[in-house]
C-alpha cells in the first residue's frame, strides 16, 4: 500500500499509457494531472510512486506535488539496465533501507553496468521531504525470548584445584571488556579447567548475565551447527539456517535487543578462521578462547599464556584430597615431585589420583605411597623434564599414565586403551556403550561405573553423568593410540557395526546411510570409522552414493562433506567427486537440493566405474519438479576454477592477494571490504565502515594489515586477522580513487577527487604530505617497486611524476593533449607508461621524459601492466583487445584478440609468463606472455570488473559482486569458454 509501481509507456502528449498486468495488449492513456489527482486522494497511505516508463521524469515531479516521493526516467531505459535497478532497489526496502538509500543502491547497480552514471533513473521528493528518512518496510528484529540467563558450561571436575593467581588474571582480562580473551599454552597446562572456573566466577555469571555458552571447537568444528544452537539458546527459537552468514547475520540482530553481553567459550580452537565467524556476530558477544597455537589468536585479543603451575599450587594438586596432616609432614617430598614433573598439571592430575588410590583406599602413609610413585618413575626413566618439550610430553605422560592403568584389571585396562578409537573431544556416553557391549560385553550400568572409575582415575578429562558425555585428554588420546594401534581396525569395525545395530540390511550403503540420518554421531564420523576400518571400498561406495550426499548435506554444511573424502584413500574419481563438490559450495551452502544438478552439469563418468554409477543414479532420481542439466555444462573438476566465492551485494570493484596467497581482500560497491580464505573458499570477515563504494584496497608487504579507499572520502586501515578497525584516515575532502602502499609497509599513498595526493604514515595514521599541484580529479595512481616515486594523473591534462622521499613533482610535468578517460598507468624504476585518453599509450622515462608512443589500439586504453623486467608491457582497450609492446623498440609484438567487449582489467600472473584479463563479456581469459597465445577461459555470469593474478591462482571479481578463484594449471590448452 505504501508503494506503488506503474508499468508504462511515455506518450508524445503530457501523460502515461499505463498496461494491464493481465492483458498486455490493453493499455489506458491517463492525462498526468488526472493520474496526480488519483494519487492526491490516496496521499496518506501511498508515500512512493515508481514510474516504470522511459522520459517519465517530468510526470514524476507533478506527482509529487501530493505524493513523498516519486521515481521517475529521464531518458530511454533498455530492459536489463531497468532489471538491475529494480533489483537493487526493491531488495534494499525489503530490508527496511529508506527510500533515498534503496534509490542510491539501484543507481550504483546501474552505474556500474553501464560503466557511467547517466542519471537515470531520478527520485523526485515532495518540499520538505527527505527520502533517506522515507522508510516503507521495517526489517523485523529478531527478539530474544525473556528467559533466565543460559549457562552450558560444565561442571568443575571433583578433582579441580583452584589457582588463583592465574584465575586473577583472566577476570582481569575479561573486565578490561575486551572482545576477545584468548589462553594459550601447550596441552595439559590446564587450560580448559581455568576457563571452566571462569566461567564458575560469580562475578562472570553477573556480568553476562544474558548468558555463559561453551563450544569444543577441534580441528573440523561444524561452525554453522555451533551458531545455530548458540542462536536457539540465547533467543528461544530454533531456527534451520541454509547458511553460515545466516546464522552470523540472526545473531547479530539478536544482540542489537540485548540487554547485555554474553559470553562464549570456544575451547580447543585450532585455527583462526574458526573464530571469525563469532567475530561477525556482533560486539555484544564476548569471546574467551582456549588454544595450543598464538597463530589462532585474533591480533586484539587479550591472551595470557597458561604454563607451568607454580610450586604452591602444584603441591594442592598433588595434595588434593589428603589428610592435611601428612601433606604437612611430607611438604618436602611433595615438593620435589613436582618439580620432578615439571609442575605440569596434567601428570600432577595422574599422580594425585594414584596418591589418594594408595593412601585412602590401600591405608598405606602418604610417605610410602610417594616413595612408591618415585620407583614406578624411575623404573619408566621419568626424570627432571621441561613440559614445554613435546618429546619430553609425550615420554612422561606415557609413564605416568601407567601409575593409574595399573589399578585397572585386565578386562578395565583393555577397554579404557579400545578408547584409541574415538574422535577427539566430548563423545556421547551411548557411543561408548556401544563399543565396550562390543567389545566387552558391557551393559550401561557397566559402562557408566567404569567410566566413573576411569575418571577418578584421572584418566579421563571428566564425566558429565548428566551430560552423558565423557571427554578424553589428546595427550592420554595419543598414548592409548599407541598401546592400541595393532587393535584399531578391528575397533572401528567393531563400532560401526555396533552403531548400524538393527539397520543393517541387504545393501550395507543404504544401512549406513539410516543409520546416519538418525545419529549425529554417526553422520560426522562414519567416514573416520570406516577410515579406521580399512573398510576403504565400503567409504569410496558410500562416498559416491547421492543418497549419502544429499543426507550430509541436509545437516551440515558443504565442506564437512568435502572433508569426508579426505578420509578415503587415494582414489581419481573420488578426487573429481570431491573437487566437483569444492566447487559447487558456494551453491550448495544456500540451496544443498541444487546438488544433484550441480555434479550432473561438473563430473563426466569417462572410464571411472563409481563416478558413471553416481551419474547413473543422480539421472534416475528426482524429487518433484527438478531441473537436470542435459550435459555437463559447469566447469568440470581439473578445469582450473577452484571455487566461486559469494558475499558482496554489489558490484566488485578492487582485489588485492595476500603476499602468501592465503587469502583475497575484496572492495565492493556494497560498501564492504571483505576478506575470504581460498583454502576453503569461505569468507573469513566482512569489513564496514565505508558509507560508499571501496574503489581501492591494497596489503600491506607483510600480510598483517588491509588498506581501503571509498568514495565517502576517506582511507581505512583494518587488521587482516581479525577485520578490527585500527586507523580511519581522514583529510581528503572527496571520493578516494587509488592507493598504493611503500615496500616497507610504513606509508599509504591515496589520490583523491579532491585534487590531491596524500601521503600517510600507517602506525601514526597522520598525513605527512599532502601533494596539491593538481587541478583537476585525481583518478589514477601508480608507485614504483623501490618506492621513491609516484605517478598521478587527473582526469583532465594532467600527470603528475612525485618524488615521494622530497614530496614534489620530480623535474617535469608533463601535460597531456587531451583528457585522461579512462586513465591507465604503471610505473617501473626505469620507465613509466600512461594512457592519454585516446588510443595511445606513451612510454616516459625515470626522469618524466617522453621515450616514445606505443600505437595500434583502436580506442581508448583502459589498463595496463608492466613485466618485471620492464621491457615488456601489455595492455587493455575498450576495442576489446590486449597487446603486447616491445619497449626498447616501442613495437608492438602481438594483437590478442578473443573478449568480445571493452577489456576492464589486465594483471601478470605466475612470475609474469602468463596474462589474465577481464571484460564486459563476462569472460575472464588466460595468454602467454611470450607468445600471445590465448591459454584458456572461464566465462562468468556478468560483467568481470577486477583481476588479480599469483604465481598459482587468479581471482576475478563480477559486476554481481560475485568473486571466481581459478587455479593456474601447468598445462593449460585453448578449451574455449565454459560455465
Amino acid at each position: 500500500r505504501d508503494l506503488s509501481p506503474i508499468a508504462g509507456a511515455r506518450p508524445r502528449e503530457p501523460g502515461l499509457i499505463v498496461r494491464d498486468d493481465d492483458d498486455d495488449e490493453r493499455a489506458t492513456a491517463l492525462p498526468i494531472d488526472a493520474l496526480a489527482e488519483l494519487f492526491a486522494a490516496f496521499s496518506d497511505t501511498v508515500r512512493c510512486v515508481v514510474l516504470n516508463a522511459c522520459f517519465s521524469e517530468g510526470p514524476a515531479r507533478r506527482l509529487s506535488e501530493s505524493i513523498d516521493c516519486v521515481i521517475g526516467m529521464s531518458r530511454e531505459l533498455d530492459d536489463g539496465a531497468a532489471i538491475l535497478f529494480s533489483r537493487s532497489f526493491y531488495r534494499a526496502l525489503a530490508f527496511g533501507e529508506s527510500v533515498g538509500r534503496a534509490f542510491e543502491l539501484g543507481r550504483n547497480a546501474l552505474a556500474l553496468h553501464l560503466h557511467e552514471d547517466r542519471g537515470v533513473p531520478r527520485c523526485v521528493t515532495r518540499p520538505g521531504v527527505d527520502a533517506r528518512r522515507l522508510v516503507l518496510a521495517r526489517a523485523q528484529p529478531v527478539t530474544a525470548a525473556p528467559a533466565r540467563a543460559v549457562f552450558t558450561v560444565d561442571p568443575l571436575p571433583s578433582r579441580f584445584v583452584s589457582r588463583p593467581l592465574e584465575l586473577e588474571r583472566i577476570l582481569q582480562r575479561l573486565e578490561a571488556a575486551p572482545r576477545v580473551v584468548a589462553l594459550w599454552g601447550a596441552g595439559g597446562f590446564g587450560k580448559t579447567s581455568l576457563a571452566q572456573a571462569t566461567c564458575h566466577a560469580s562475578s562472570v555469571r553477573s556480568a553476562y548475565a544474558r548468558g555463559i555458552l561453551w563450544f569444543d571447537l577441534g580441528a573440523q568444528p561444524d561452525t554453522q551447527a555451533q551458531l545455530s544452537s548458540a542462536f536457539a539458546l540465547l533467543s528461544g527459537q530454533r531456527v534451520a539456517f541454509a547458511r553460515e552468514r545466516d546464522a552470523v547475520h540472526a545473531l547479530r540482530e539478536l544482540g542489537r535487543d540485548a540487554s547485555g553481553p554474553c559470553l562464549v567459550v570456544l575451547d580447543d580452537v585450532v585455527a583462526l578462521a574458526d573464530v571469525q565467524p563469532w567475530l561477525r556476530c556482533g560486539p555484544w558477544m564476548h569471546l574467551l578462547l582456549t588454544t595450543r597455537d598464538h597463530a589462532a589468536v585474533p591480533r586484539d585479543a587479550l591472551t595470557l599464556r597458561v604454563c607451568a603451575m607454580p610450586p604452591r599450587e602444584a603441591i594442592d594438586v598433588l595434595g588434593n584430597r589428603l589428610p592435611a596432616a601428612a601433606r604437612r609432614a611430607s611438604q618436602v617430598a611433595l615438593e620435589g615431585l613436582a618439580d620432578r614433573v615439571g609442575c605440569w598439571p596434567l601428570l600432577l592430575d595422574l599422580i594425585s589420583a594414584a596418591l589418594i588410590r594408595r593412601v585412602r583406599h590401600y591405608g598405606q602413609s602418604l610417605d610410602d605411597a610417594l616413595a612408591w610413585v618415585l620407583r614406578r618413575l624411575d623404573r619408566h626413566g621419568v626424570t627432571a623434564f621441561d613440559p614445554r618439550s613435546v618429546t619430553g610430553r609425550g615420554a612422561a605422560v606415557a609413564s605416568t599414565i601407567s601409575l593409574s592403568v595399573e589399578a585397572l584389571s585386565e578386562d578395565e585396562r583393555a577397554r579404557f586403551i579400545e578408547l584409541a578409537a574415538l574422535p577427539p573431544h566430548a563423545i556421547p556416553l551411548r557411543v561408548v556403550e556401544a563399543l565396550w557391549a562390543a567389545t566387552g560385553g558391557l551393559d550401561e550400568v557397566d559402562c557408566e561405573s567404569l567410566c566413573e572409575r576411569l575418571a577418578e582415575l584421572a584418566l579421563l578429562t571428566s564425566f558429565d553423568v548428566v551430560g552423558r558425555v565423557i571427554r578424553l585428554h589428546d595427550a592420554v588420546r595419543a598414548r592409548l593410540r599407541e598401546l592400541g594401534r595393532p587393535r584399531l581396525p578391528a575397533l572401528h569395525r567393531a563400532l560401526v557395526d555396533a552403531l548400524l545395530g538393527e539397520v543393517r540390511g541387504e545393501d550395507p550403503i543404504d544401512a549406513l546411510i539410516r543409520s546416519a540420518r538418525a545419529d549425529r554421531y554417526v553422520m560426522d564420523h562414519l567416514a573416520y570409522h570406516l577410515a579406521g576400518a580399512q573398510e576403504h571400498g565400503t567409504l569410496a561406495r558410500l562416498l559416491c552414493d547421492h543418497g549419502w550426499i544429499r543426507a550430509r548435506l541436509a545437516g551440515s554444511r558443504p565442506w564437512a562433506l568435502i572433508s569426508d573424502y579426505d578420509h578415503a584413500a587415494p582414489d581419481p574419481g573420488l578426487a573429481s567427486v570431491q573437487e566437483a563438490l569444492r566447487l559447487s559450495s558456494h551453491v550448495l551452502a544456500g540451496s544443498p537440493r541444487q546438488a544433484r544438478a550441480q555434479l550432473l552439469a561438473r563430473l563426466h563418468g569417462g572410464a571411472d566405474a563409481r563416478v558413471a554409477g553416481l551419474l547413473e543414479q543422480l539421472r534416475a532420481e528426482t524429487f518433484g519438479a527438478a531441473l537436470t542439466p542435459v550435459s555437463a555444462s559447469l566447469i568440470p573438476p581439473g578445469a582450473g576454477l577452484l571455487r566461486t566465492l559469494r558475499g558482496h551485494t554489489d558490484g566488485c570493484l578492487a582485489l588485492a592477494l595476500t603476499p602468501d596467497g592465503r587469502h583475497l581482500v575484496s572492495g565492493s560497491a556494497d560498501h564492504t571490504v571483505r576478506v575470504w580464505s581460498l583454502e576453503r573458499g569461505e569468507e573469513l570477515r566482512a569489513l564496514t565502515g565505508h558509507a560508499d563504494w571501496v574503489r581501492a584496497v591494497a596489503v600491506t608487504p607483510d600480510g598483517a594489515r588491509v588498506v581501503s579507499a571509498s568514495d565517502d572520502g576517506s582511507v581505512r586501515v583494518w587488521s587482516l586477522a581479525t577485520g578490527a578497525l585500527e586507523r580511519e584516515l581522514l583529510g581528503h575532502d572527496g571520493a578516494v580513487n587509488a592507493l598504493a602502499i611503500t615496500p616497507d609497509g610504513a606509508r599509504v599513498i591515496s589520490a583523491s577527487d579532491d585534487r590531491t595526493v596524500r601521503i600517510w604514515d600507517l602506525e601514526r595514521g597522520e598525513a605527512v604530505r599532502v601533494l596539491e599541484r593538481h587541478s583537476y580529479p585525481v583518478h589514477a595512481l601508480a608507485m614504483s617497486e623501490d618506492g621513491a616515486r609516484a605517478l598521478s594523473a587527473s582526469i583532465a591534462h594532467a600527470l603528475k611524476l612525485w618524488d615521494l622521499a622530497a614530496g614534489e613533482v620530480e623535474r617535469t610535468e608533463y601535460d597531456l593533449a587531451r583528457p585522461v578517460s579512462p586513465i591507465a598507468l604503471a610505473l617501473g624504476r626505469r620507465r613509466a607508461l600512461v594512457s592519454s585518453g585516446g588510443h595511445v599509450l606513451r612510454q616516459l622515462s625515470a626522469e618524466g621524459v617522453e621515450r616514445g608512443v606505443l600505437r595500434g589500439h583502436e580506442a581508448p586504453v583502459s589498463c595496463v601492466a608492466l613485466t618485471s623486467d620492464e621491457r615488456t608491457a601489455v595492455s587493455g582497450s575498450w576495442d576489446a583487445t590486449l597487446r603486447l609492446w616491445d619497449l626498447d623498440t616501442c613495437t608492438q609484438r602481438h594483437v590478442m584478440c578473443g573478449h568480445r567487449e571493452p577489456v576492464t582489467a589486465v594483471a601478470l600472473c605466475r612470475g609474469g609468463a602468463w596474462i589474465a584479463s577481464t571484460a564486459r563479456d563476462h569472460a575472464l581469459r588466460l595468454w602467454s606472455l611470450e607468445t600471445g597465445d590465448a591459454l584458456d577461459s572461464f566465462t562468468g555470469e556478468g560483467v568481470m570488473t577486477a583481476v588479480a593474478g599469483g604465481d598459482r591462482h587468479v581471482v576475478a571479481g563480477e559486476s554481481s559482486g560475485r568473486l571466481h578463484f581459478l587455479r593456474l594449471e601447468e598445462s593449460a590448452e585453448v578449451i574455449g569458454a565454459r560455465r
